[in-house]
């Protein structure tokens, strides 16, 4: 949706997290809630609520709608958010700065291997970091199993969500996507 930022940033946190996995579709968010309300540190806390993804549904356009937006524009094969290009972590962190200083985004991959020291110096003057993470997405590019790459996913944000809740002591996170992705049994 268009108005993911305004409509479900929790603006009384000082501090949160936006997890995005590509093609996270909702039969895998509902596994993922499951389980995290099986960790006794969450308390059962989760909840799960759908949202419709754009159309056309693919990572473009999906991505460009999850950050704070006026408008979203559509030229030379390139998704422009406010007027600035939108691909592209880099890209996404200079439209997250614009709405806050405080406002970053970075890849799973690199905030994942950050040890306690490093996490506590990257967050110091942040208040909202976009965390992008593909597990899904490559899998169904690559024709690896999808299936298994669901599985794996779900480990990677539940094992990131702990490791940020005992280094931070963070509490705020939001799990969301671009948009799903169909499976078919049969060639297509």
């Amino acid at each position: 949706s268009k108005y993911f930022f305004k409509n479900r940033m929790n603006r009384l946190a000082k501090k949160q997290f936006i997890i995005i996995s590509d093609a996270l579709r909702y039969e895998v968010g509902a596994e993922l809630v499951k389980k995290l309300n099986r960790v006794d540190k969450f308390n059962g806390l989760a909840k799960l609520e759908y949202q419709i993804t754009t159309l056309p549904s693919i990572t473009m356009f999906g991505m460009a709608s999850l950050l704070p937006n006026e408008t979203i524009s559509y030229e030379n094969k390139q998704v422009f958010v406010d007027g600035k290009p939108s691909s592209g972590t880099d890209n996404r962190d200079k439209i997250l700065k614009v709405k806050s200083a405080s406002y970053a985004a970075i890849q799973y991959a690199d905030i994942v291997k950050m040890n306690k020291e490093e996490l506590r110096r990257y967050m110091d003057d942040k208040s909202l970091v976009y965390i992008y993470h593909d597990t899904i997405d490559n899998a169904g590019e690559h024709d690896t199993d999808v299936f298994e790459a669901c599985n794996t996913a779900i480990k990677e944000i539940i094992d990131l969500i702990r490791k940020l809740y005992n280094t931070l002591q963070i509490s705020n996170y939001l799990i969301t996507s671009d948009h799903g992705f169909v499976y078919r049994n049969k060639k297509i």
